[in-house]
């Protein structure tokens, strides 16, 4: 992490020509009208692109005092800023993403997640937001920079509603929905990870996947679909000094 770095997160889509972008498409399951002794019908819902992690190591040195390394289990620890984008692509008119969720699930329970952004983010309005890592280790806004690395991370759109979940745990996850029901609106969105990882481990292996509530018309009427995507393996290299 480079001091005075500033990382603008905007909405714009992920170029499709970088060999670390991959397509991952969401499917529901349609029952056969009057054929429930057939398989149900896989029925295409949706496209995310996402990216491989970018991972910047945290170093615990005079420049980048973070006071984690001063507490309990000094020097048995590593962390490590990863920012996961990801591309939700337009829907066809008749439907509309009514909920998306965003898992990550690592292997091995050591590694965790220390902490996660956004979360709890329950504006009725769009909203600007910038955060730097605090010496604790922890996302913190911006206003509470003192001491902390002077990178900043600002996101110059978040829409409502996004919440994290599984801080302290190898098994982590966002949810983004609309407190006006009016659907989580396509573009890119951006995952932050502090990750607390054993000293000495260099790589980090596990699975991500995507689950969606479709609001989908028929019949003049609307009406809830879920979705889910496969899961993908990805393997994350740790860099270390």
């Amino acid at each position: 992490m480079c001091s005075a770095e500033e990382l603008i997160l905007g909405e714009e889509p992920i170029e499709a020509n970088d060999a670390k972008v991959h397509n991952i498409e969401l499917y529901s399951e349609e029952q056969p009208l009057g054929e429930k002794s057939l398989p149900p019908v896989p029925l295409k819902e949706g496209t995310i692109t996402y990216k491989d992690g970018f991972i910047q190591y945290l170093s615990p040195d005079k420049q980048s005092p973070l006071q984690w390394s001063l507490n309990n289990d000094k020097g048995k620890w590593d962390m490590y800023f990863i920012r996961f984008p990801f591309t939700l692509h337009a829907t066809p008119e008749n439907r509309y993403y009514k909920e998306v969720i965003f898992y990550i699930s690592i292997s091995d329970k050591s590694v965790t997640a220390y902490d996660l952004f956004p979360t709890d983010i329950t504006n009725k309005e769009e909203v600007d937001k910038s955060v730097v890592i605090a010496p604790e280790g922890k996302f913190k806004d911006i206003e509470l920079s003192l001491g902390s690395y002077n990178t900043t991370v600002k996101f110059t759109r978040l829409r409502p509603e996004i919440s994290a979940f599984g801080v302290g745990e190898n098994n982590f996850y966002w949810r983004y929905s609309s407190l006006g029901g009016g659907g989580v609106l396509p573009g890119s969105k951006y995952a932050l990870i502090i990750l607390k990882v054993p000293h000495g481990v260099r790589q980090v292996n596990g699975e991500i996947y995507f689950k969606a509530v479709m609001a989908k018309q028929w019949l003049g009427n609307w009406r809830s679909t879920d979705a889910q995507s496969e899961k993908r393996s990805f393997a994350w290299k740790l860099p270390f000094p």
